[in-house]
Formats: structure tokens, C-alpha cells, sequence
């Protein structure tokens, strides 16, 4: 569900500072008594009423480690997903599961294909 705006919230407050009840407050707004009931308590507890962010804000812990990833690939196209993972663990100090290290290498465009000869191995 997407957050409310900053301004609907402040009329949130200002209905309720003029008097009217959470439920006369969430009838006019089209919203919950339960978001009323909430906005009503950040502002007392906090002074404001701002929504906090949604997501996004989580850093990889593969980031930092992509141009050793793709140098270890680049020697060693063949390399298991296994394999890999256990090398960051071990050199980068960095655990990650076999399907986070896939999710990164699919976005990077790298697949796990046969070669010429008839073994997997990574190609770019």
C-alpha cells in the first residue's frame, strides 16, 4: 500500500486539533480510523507525522565485492555457484546464499551455460 502524502496527514492532525473524533476524521478522508489513530499518535509521541521511507535503504553485501567476482570468473569461468560463495566467504569475509549470488550474476548478465566442451561454465 502506498503511504499518504505529508499534506493529508497534516489536515489528518489539523481535524483533530479543531475538535472532530478519529472517527468523524477518517469518514471525511476516505481513510482508516486505525491511520487516524496512528498519525494522531506519532504527533503526540514525536511532534510529527512524516512517513518513514519504504524500502530501498538496505545496502548489498555483494557491491563491494562485484570486480573481485568478475575477476575470479574471468580466470575460472567454470566455477559452481558452490564454489564461488565459499571463495567470498573465505577471502571477503562476506556469506552469502547460492540463490542472493545468482540474483547478482543474472543482473550483472552473466549465465551459467555449456561451453564448447561440454561443462558449464559462466559466460558474460
Amino acid at each position: 500500500m502506498k503511504a499518504y502524502s505529508r499534506d493529508i496527514r497534516e489536515k489528518v492532525i489539523k481535524a483533530l486539533e479543531s475538535g472532530k473524533s478519529n472517527r468523524e476524521v477518517a469518514e471525511n478522508f476516505g481513510i482508516s480510523r486505525k491511520t487516524v489513530w496512528e498519525y494522531s499518535k506519532r504527533y503526540k509521541q514525536r511532534g510529527e507525522v512524516y512517513y518513514k521511507q519504504h524500502g530501498g535503504h538496505r545496502k548489498s553485501k555483494f557491491d563491494p565485492h562485484k570486480k573481485q567476482v568478475v575477476h575470479w570468473l574471468k580466470q575460472k569461468p567454470e566455477m559452481t555457484l558452490k564454489q564461488l560463495s565459499l571463495k567470498l566467504q573465505k577471502q571477503c569475509q562476506v556469506k552469502l546464499t547460492l540463490r542472493t549470488l545468482h540474483y547478482h550474476l543474472k543482473k550483472m548478465n552473466f549465465s551459467y551455460k555449456k561451453n564448447a566442451t561440454g561443462k558449464r561454465a559462466w559466460a558474460h
